[in-house]
């Protein structure tokens, strides 16, 4: 299993959701036995890779361009869709904050994915990744199991809790906007 955690960030600097994505993203790599990569997308946000070691996030790729120092859903969504393809990444996490509810079905539509939003856990069954989401306002939950060869899971923020892993290195790598086919608008 292939997973590309998105991460999180504004203004150059990394949310706290981050660091919750790339634990779960490390935890679900772990026992699937598969591997893991965190995206990073922004303007000047390279710098934030070395930020995302410590937690176990041993590459990351960043997608760098002056036009998307502002958040643009459509450009940045194209972005995650587009390194999920070239990865071929079967799972991609995003977080469920205001941004990560407007990217997770926008991303799933363009990888043709099973999307589960809100996940308050993550756990493996017969292969296949199983979310636990709430439900009826918070007084249940449910598990859901998507078929889809592509899946989509946003992340409740402050459920996934980071923890740090001893001696994390990040190897960084670029993919550029025109390797994204898209242009955002200004």
């Amino acid at each position: 299993m292939t997973i590309l955690a998105y991460i999180e960030q504004r203004g150059g600097q990394l949310k706290k959701n981050a660091f919750e994505t790339i634990t779960a993203a490390r935890n679900l790599a772990a026992s699937t036995g598969g591997k893991f990569s965190a995206l990073l997308v922004g303007d000047g946000v390279a710098g934030l890779a070395s930020q995302l070691a410590p937690y176990g996030a041993a590459d990351v790729i960043v997608v760098e361009d002056a036009r998307l120092a502002q958040f643009v859903s459509g450009a940045v969504s194209t972005a995650i869709a587009s390194v999920a393809a070239a990865e071929s990444a079967n799972v991609v996490l995003i977080s469920n904050t205001l941004h990560g509810k407007d990217l997770a079905p926008r991303v799933a539509v363009k990888l043709s994915a099973g999307l589960v939003p809100d996940c308050v856990a993550l756990d493996l069954s017969d292969g296949n990744v199983v979310a636990t989401r709430p439900v009826f306002a918070g007084k249940a939950r449910i598990d859901v199991a998507v078929t889809t060869p592509n899946k989509v899971f946003s992340l409740r923020p402050n459920v996934f809790t980071a923890t740090v892993v001893e001696g994390g290195s990040a190897a960084v790598r670029s993919a550029s906007m025109a390797t994204c086919s898209v242009t955002p608008s200004p």
